[in-house]
């Protein structure tokens, strides 16, 4: 063989050899790539979920941080309605005293026993009755009458009228039927009223339109209704229809008993009052009704009179703006006239006169809601006028102004609430 080829050869063979060895030495592209460090990758890992888990912790704190806000804002409104509904029955005024409440809907009627009880009777088919205060007990809590309340559901129509006497509570329905309960105070003032009578039986001899004043006579044996119209009914306690008067005054604006049960009076559309005899027989039971007074004077209609409490004086009030007082205390039987004794003249249309129960104080209410306290002996102003509205706001007509059994307080009514005020 030629040397020259052997030689190239055995060169080839040496050059493969060294390749190949300093492949075999050298690191692959896999050995070239780092190593895997399964803490990292575990690193890695915790940190994704550390940053998920972070998302969503910021997420629900943010929707937890909304709701919170959301639940403040709630919280802030609803301490606004109770301050703004506390505003409406604590009064920032110097003669409020009391609140009576308890409603959901506007009172329609209220009045006083003579021991002190407040009746009234709502829209919401519901009579409430409250306990007596006594102002003169220095550690008096006024709101424990609150917690002593006597509630009746009425499940018909709504009363629209109320009154009462020592123990009996009579509500004029809506409907035209009427309700009379006996109070036990002292039972539980869930059980304290028992339903008595449901009245008329006779449908027959309903009022033809809505009652707008009821009275229950104070010997207990009967009470009256009115209405807008000119007839006035009596009934007995147990429901029975007694009578009917015919006022023949083309409106009746009010009616009233005298404290002894012997007198009603009704005032009306003409300019003459007139007052009736309710005869009974010597237990107090009805006999019959006759007209036996009439009181002349007024130049145009009565919307206001009432009995003294001692039923010797009758005081009216007129659309003329005059207020009058009459002595009855006459020999009406034997053909007597009534004495118009005093005459005040102001040329302010009268919606109110009431004297008080001790006789000292004569309240009227002219222009909706101005109220004046006047002696009722000589006509001198006792106090100077008080607009209601400036202790009331938003009482720009007075429906009812009824005195409190202590004559130094009085009492008004606006939307859910009675107000109890100090005489001025």
């Amino acid at each position: 063989m030629d040397l020259s080829l052997i030689f190239a050869l055995l060169l080839a063979v040496v050059v493969f050899l060294v390749i190949w060895n300093r492949n075999s030495s050298s690191p692959s592209k896999e050995n070239l790539a780092p190593p895997t460090n399964k803490s990292s990758s575990s690193t890695s890992s915790s940190t994704n979920g550390n940053k998920q888990s972070t998302q969503q912790s910021s997420s629900s704190s943010s929707s937890a941080s909304a709701k919170d806000k959301a639940a403040l804002k709630k919280k802030e409104r609803d301490i606004k309605k109770k301050e703004e509904k506390k505003k409406e029955y604590e009064l920032d005024h110097p003669l409020w005293v009391h609140t009576y409440r308890g409603f959901r809907e506007d009172i329609t009627s209220f009045s006083f026993s003579p021991q002190g009880h407040m009746v009234a009777s709502s829209e919401d088919k519901s009579v409430k009755l409250f306990p007596p205060l006594y102002f003169d007990e220095r550690d008096n809590n006024l709101d424990l009458v609150q917690k002593s309340i006597i509630s009746i559901a009425i499940n018909r129509d709504h009363g629209i009228c109320v009154d009462m006497t020592e123990k009996t509570v009579v509500v004029a329905l809506d409907g035209g039927d009427f309700h009379l309960y006996d109070i036990n105070f002292n039972e539980k003032p869930s059980k304290a009223a028992t339903l008595l009578v449901e009245c008329p039986k006779d449908q027959s001899l309903k009022h033809k339109k809505d009652v707008m004043d009821v009275s229950l006579a104070p010997n207990n044996k009967y009470f009256v209704s009115s209405t807008p119209d000119t007839f006035v009914k009596i009934w007995s306690k147990s429901g029975e229809h007694l009578a009917e008067v015919n006022s023949s005054q083309m409106i009746n604006k009010m009616v009233k008993l005298s404290s002894d049960s012997k007198f009603m009076i009704i005032a009306a559309f003409t300019s003459e009052v007139r007052i009736w005899e309710i005869m009974t027989t010597k237990t107090g039971e009805f006999e019959q009704v006759k007209k036996v007074m009439n009181l002349p004077g007024h130049k145009v209609g009565i919307n206001c009179a009432c009995f003294s409490p001692d039923n010797k004086r009758v005081f009216t009030g007129g659309r003329d703006g005059i207020w009058r007082s009459f002595k009855i205390d006459v020999r009406y039987a034997a053909g007597a006239d009534t004495v118009m004794d005093l005459q005040i003249e102001t040329q302010k249309e009268f919606q109110f006169i009431e004297i008080s129960p001790d006789g000292k104080k004569l309240a009227t209410i002219h222009n909706g809601n101005i109220l004046q306290i006047w002696d009722p002996n000589n006509g001198a102003k006792i106090s100077e006028e008080m607009v209601i509205s400036d202790v009331v706001p938003a009482l720009t007509k007075v429906k009812k102004c009824v005195w409190y059994t202590d004559s130094k307080h009085f009492a008004i009514h606006h939307k859910r609430y009675v107000y109890l005020v100090k005489c001025p």
